[in-house]
């Protein structure tokens, strides 16, 4: 019954994005050239409402995630997830998916509904992807933030602040490094001849580091007129 048009249900709700069709070519399809005008069967309408909801619960799990782990944090969850995954196939058990998403910042719901809706005939999810995303999302994110604290501290616009500029910051509540740490990550900092660091110096050493704040008091009071903190 209508096997043109479950084709391009099929194809349009591929899990990955690589094997669904772009718009033009979905748009190119013989089902757009048919003349039927006849009710969409229920189990091509039932596989669109379930793509959707999985694109939802994933994006979900996605911004709690970040929300709630600074960089360093989530690559330690994605190296845990790496570390359980005795075959090396990207896959784990749908349970225990849940269970060390719940336990790092995901709520009970979020994290067992991903779980299900993601999982294979053989019970086992694809890890891979949610987290090399929220580890994306949080890398953006901490550019940007980075920018932000370097260049209130850089009045003068020269692209450069002095180490003890930068030790007041990274003392701050933007970042969640102890005391001791924060002589260890400047010495790291490679100075100019003038003994001061660039930005992209600063910011090589904290991405590489990650810790930096989830939510910081600094970033709310700078967020009152409601952006998202991650």
């Amino acid at each position: 019954e209508m096997p043109d048009l479950q084709n391009l249900v099929f194809q349009m709700t591929q899990r990955s994005h690589r094997q669904r069709p772009s718009a033009a070519g979905a748009l190119q399809h013989a089902w757009f050239k048919s003349d039927s005008d006849a009710d969409l069967p229920g189990s091509s309408l039932l596989g669109l409402l379930g793509s959707s909801a999985s694109s939802g619960v994933h994006q979900q799990v996605l911004e709690q995630l970040a929300s709630e782990n600074n960089l360093d944090e989530l690559r330690g969850l994605h190296a845990i997830f790496q570390a359980a995954d005795a075959t090396g196939q990207g896959r784990l058990a749908a349970a225990r998916v849940a269970q060390l998403l719940r336990g790092n910042g995901t709520n009970e719901g979020a994290a067992q509904e991903f779980a299900e809706r993601h999982s294979g005939p053989d019970g086992t999810v694809r890890y891979g992807r949610v987290m090399q995303e929220s580890i994306q999302v949080k890398e953006r994110y901490a550019h940007h933030f980075i920018k932000d604290l370097f260049e209130a501290l850089d009045v003068d616009k020269t692209g450069s602040l002095s180490t003890v500029q930068l030790q007041v910051l990274l003392d701050s509540d933007a970042f969640e490094c102890p005391f001791d740490d924060i002589e260890e990550l400047m010495a790291e900092m490679v100075p100019d001849q003038d003994g001061m660091v660039s930005f992209e110096e600063f910011k090589r050493t904290l991405l590489a580091d990650g810790r930096i704040g989830r939510r910081s008091t600094l970033e709310a009071a700078r967020c009152k007129r409601g952006c998202v903190i991650m």
